[in-house]
């Protein structure tokens, strides 16, 4: 049995990882249970980072690779951040509130065009928030640079060697240490520069390469996996016990760093444990399938149905669970009727450059 993924147990991961990803956005449930949010944001979205790595390789010429990823991954970040940002223009903010989460950010508005095109070209999480009112976003330029990364570096010890200690300085920055206001300025400075967020990038490539070698080592794969999913659901079981008493209990704590740090490679362990049993779940394959779409359309079906439960005062733990079935649900077929219509789906979501350059022809 090959130690790699199969593209079955792959496709149940991501269908898993999808509906997580929605329990978190789901402020019907996380604001009536809020322990649910800052447990599940530890590792959720990161899994996506971490799976590539544990796929059997496949080099491909630089140039191919780029194409490929910037159609699959960087022109639906495009793509969809004009298109929300034209929307949260025009609504003027009657439906989304953005975050003005740095105070560097209070002078865009004086600079709206540069800091729009900068976020066009950098994927900065803080500008996306500011110009659309959401963040979900910014997992698209960063894989983009990420895959890149990994496909260019394959043979090259020596310089993914340097790559890697640059990752962990930069992982431990972007997504470990504790965000203080003066962090998250200097975040939001450093993201301006960071072309295609390739700093955040070099990031999740220390973070997928390590987990997958720790996990994949032929000696002591079994130990290792058993013992860090025994760990995780240790671990799980504190964490949730101390948020339902205070939600911000991981920024407070002492040791905030390191659970941020490690609660990607012990989920990933168990995923990796139950990576059979996932894949005959034929729920989680038919999310998998659709993963890309029902993350994007799922967040804004969120916000939906937040208004709607909250406007009715009906914020409760019950019609947070009614919530989230109904917005995968909802999400699912959304994605499911897109990918029935070839033509929309070759717009939105193209597999390759003949896709995207056949539909402009056709227009």
């Amino acid at each position: 049995m090959s130690k790699y993924l199969s593209k079955e147990e792959s496709t149940a991961i991501k269908g898993l990882l999808v509906f997580i990803i929605i329990l978190g956005h789901n402020a019907v449930l996380t604001k009536s249970v809020e322990c649910i949010q800052p447990f599940v944001y530890l590792f959720h979205v990161k899994i996506f980072f971490i799976l590539p790595f544990f796929y059997q390789s496949r080099t491909t010429s630089f140039k191919d690779c780029i194409e490929k990823n910037f159609i699959r991954l960087y022109y639906p970040f495009l793509l969809f951040f004009v298109l929300l940002s034209l929307l949260y223009y025009f609504l003027n903010s009657t439906i989304i509130d953005p975050h003005k989460i740095a105070n560097g950010l209070d002078s865009i508005a004086n600079n709206t065009l540069l800091y729009y095109t900068n976020t066009i070209f950098t994927g900065n999480a803080y500008l996306i928030d500011f110009f659309t009112g959401y963040q979900f976003l910014w997992f698209l330029p960063v894989i983009f640079s990420m895959m890149i990364i990994k496909n260019h570096l394959q043979g090259k010890r020596t310089i993914r060697y340097f790559v890697l200690v640059v990752g962990f300085i930069l992982y431990l920055f972007f997504y470990s240490i504790s965000g203080s206001l003066s962090l998250q300025e200097a975040r939001f400075n450093i993201m301006l520069f960071s072309p295609f967020a390739i700093f955040q990038g070099i990031a999740m490539f220390f973070l997928g390469y390590t987990c997958s070698r720790i996990i994949l080592y032929d000696k002591f794969n079994k130990a290792i996996t058993g013992a860090f999913s025994a760990l995780f659901i240790a671990l799980s079981i504190f964490l949730i016990y101390n948020l339902t008493k205070d939600p911000d209990y991981i920024k407070v704590c002492g040791y905030g760093a390191i659970i941020r740090f490690i609660m990607p490679y012990l989920f990933m362990s168990i995923l990796y444990l139950f990576r059979k049993q996932l894949s005959k779940m034929s729920v989680f394959i038919k999310l998998g399938e659709l993963s890309l779409p029902i993350y994007i359309f799922s967040t804004l079906i969120c916000t939906a149905f937040y208004l709607v439960f909250g406007r009715l005062n009906a914020i409760t733990p019950l019609n947070g669970i009614i919530a989230l079935l109904l917005i995968t649900v909802i999400s699912y077929y959304v994605a499911m009727l897109l990918y029935k219509l070839p033509i929309i789906r070759k717009l939105i979501f193209p597999r390759d450059k003949k896709e995207l350059s056949g539909f402009c022809q056709r227009q």
